[in-house]
């Protein structure tokens, strides 16, 4: 059985599927552990490692879902 580390964002429980480092930054692709379909990308804050955050702008969730995809 395969464990995934786990996240709680307002109040939903999502899995870390996959973790990158891409342009000095990292980020994760997480889903809802009760819903497949609901997926998102955060990125863990630079200035304080324990907080994850949003991405900035549409251009980086296309960088990021592209080198995402290209590592699968």
């Amino acid at each position: 059985m395969v464990e995934f580390e786990a996240l709680d964002i307002d109040g939903v429980e999502y899995l870390i599927l996959d973790r990158s480092f891409i342009d000095g930054e990292e980020y994760l692709y997480l889903s809802n552990s009760e819903d497949e379909n609901d997926v998102m990308f955060r990125k863990v804050d630079k200035t304080d490692n324990n907080f994850i955050i949003p991405l900035d702008n549409e251009e980086e969730v296309i960088k990021v879902a592209k080198a995402f995809n290209d590592k699968q």
